[in-house]
């Protein structure tokens, strides 16, 4: 329920002014973005877990639902992979929300991320990706 909240919230201060350049996003946003998107790759749980909301969900290219729960259960099966770091992005920050757009795998996925500043710090809330079609 706080992750649509979070999301109405998102969407509702879509209409306000943005900090458009990642120099301006918070240090310490930053910070739980590298950490996290590192946690991804070494397959890191706990730290994964420390930078998601309890009612995380991310929308795969394909439609696909995965909850927090479904990611860490997936994250303890798998294999630490090599880093790769996003092709581009950009932050924009609505007070406690910051929304990261990025281009991903090779520039093959376009991915949206909220992120929240709550009790816990930076979370991230809700992704979705889109395959680009070339």
């Amino acid at each position: 329920m706080r992750a649509i909240r979070a999301f109405s919230l998102a969407v509702m201060l879509a209409g306000f002014t943005a900090i458009d350049s990642t120099a301006q996003v918070p240090a310490d946003l930053q910070a739980a973005m590298q950490a996290r998107d590192s946690s991804i790759y070494a397959q890191d749980a706990v730290t994964f877990a420390r930078y998601t909301a309890d009612e995380f969900t991310v929308v795969l290219n394909d439609g696909t639902i995965k909850t927090k729960a479904t990611r860490l259960a997936e994250m303890r099966k798998a294999k630490p992979a090599p880093f790769e770091p996003f092709a581009e992005q950009e932050i924009h920050m609505y007070g406690n929300v910051g929304i990261r757009r990025s281009l991903w795998v090779k520039g093959t996925l376009r991915v949206t991320e909220i992120w929240v500043k709550g009790a816990n710090g930076w979370q991230v809330v809700a992704i979705q990706m889109t395959t680009i079609k070339k």
